[in-house]
């Protein structure tokens, strides 16, 4: 793990982290799943690779500890869609998606 990553999980919450953890089970199930299903041949070896990446790519980033704290209070119903876009500068005081 590198030194970003961690500095990113040392600013979340134990709320926070526990969901980021159930995040990675669920995804951890859902990739078993895929694969067992290609190994038993009830999937293509391309659909299976699509799965896979559709799975990962729906794990939050640790990029920006900001931005993930504000995606994981979403995510668990402490603030609205309306108010992660403003945090995240995607809407405007009105709630409207800004021009830029």
């Amino acid at each position: 793990m590198t030194n970003r990553n961690k500095k990113v999980l040392n600013e979340l919450s134990k709320e926070q982290l526990i969901y980021l953890i159930e995040q990675l089970y669920h995804s951890q199930f859902l990739i078993g799943e895929v694969l067992v299903d290609e190994s038993k041949w009830h999937i293509e070896s391309n659909e299976a690779i699509g799965k896979i990446r559709k799975y990962m790519y729906n794990m939050p980033s640790m990029n920006n500890a900001s931005e993930l704290k504000a995606y994981i209070d979403m995510k668990v119903g402490k603030i609205t869609v309306a108010e992660y876009r403003k945090r995240m500068g995607f809407a405007d005081e009105s709630g409207l998606a800004s021009a830029t």
